[in-house]
């Protein structure tokens, strides 16, 4: 006695089959579009630093950091860990030979939330105090400004295992720049 196929069996085992693709697929979309606007951010970052800096000065460092955690602070309303990233972010600036141009770059750490990708995409989220860092501080200053509670960014528990490093660099036009005649 022959049995017939069962379609719905058929069916279970093309899913089991397509699943692990379509869900892939589906995470490295979400990855993708949270990618474009980590980068958008982090550009926005470093030019909103250059113009700071061609305006008022190299000023402290704390300024700088508070500049730029402003700008990518809006991150952290996709999710809570990306305060943690915004503490690690770094940022340097340079002033051309002739200090008429000033060049600022950022480096933020954005986590890569895709299972399994972030040991091909990324490295390892960077360990070590962030609690004390000049982003740490220019974020605690912040959440004082608004009147809330500041997150502790000692804490390791909602950070990202892996992590791309996010570097744009931006220049402006140094308009605190005189020269010996004075024009």
């Amino acid at each position: 006695m022959l049995r017939r196929p069962n379609p719905k069996g058929q069916s279970a085992v093309e899913f089991l089959l397509t699943a692990p693709f379509l869900f892939l697929f589906f995470f490295l979309t979400i990855q993708l579009a949270y990618t474009a606007y980590v980068a958008f951010s982090v550009q926005r970052a470093a030019l909103s630093a250059a113009r700071e800096i061609s305006l008022t000065g190299p000023g402290d460092e704390e300024s700088l950091y508070f500049k730029v955690g402003y700008a990518l602070a809006p991150l952290a309303s996709l999710h809570p860990a990306a305060l943690i990233g915004i503490s690690r972010a770094q940022c340097a600036y340079s002033f051309s030979p002739d200090r008429k141009k000033v060049l600022v770059q950022v480096r933020y750490p954005m986590p890569i939330w895709v299972p399994m990708a972030g040991k091909i995409l990324g490295v390892p989220f960077p360990s070590g105090p962030s609690a004390d860092s000049p982003a740490a501080r220019a974020l605690r200053k912040a959440f004082l400004l608004l009147g809330k509670a500041a997150p502790n960014f000692g804490s390791e528990a909602a950070t990202p295992a892996y992590v791309r490093w996010m570097t744009f660099q931006a220049s402006a036009v140094n308009e605190g720049f005189t020269n010996s005649t004075g024009f």
